[in-house]
């Protein structure tokens, strides 16, 4: 099951961006490791209510854009210096570079 983060507005999506980077980022690095080998070209990651609009904004992964998502996700990571993480990305994009 999806996560759902609710907010009120599209104008607090970027301070929650802020605010929860470490929280994103390890949600988008895990859910893309769990899916290194799927066939899916978009993984589904998490759902942002946006209660003022009655909206609800689907994350999704693209998987060809696999390798960029983890690097960008690992610089993050690495500055909550969450390594143990940062190896599993790190070995990650390795093997999918090896593929690819």
């Amino acid at each position: 099951m999806p996560k759902t983060f609710y907010i009120q507005s599209y104008d607090d999506w970027e301070i929650f961006l802020e605010q929860h980077d470490l929280e994103l980022a390890t949600l988008i690095v895990e859910t893309a490791l769990k899916n290194l080998d799927s066939k899916k070209r978009h993984i589904h990651i998490a759902d942002v209510d946006v209660e003022e609009e009655e909206t609800i904004l689907e994350i999704t992964l693209d998987t060809d854009e696999m390798v960029h998502t983890l690097e960008t996700n690992l610089s993050i990571l690495e500055h909550y210096e969450e390594y143990e993480l940062c190896i599993k990305v790190r070995n990650a994009i390795n093997k999918l570079e090896s593929n690819g």
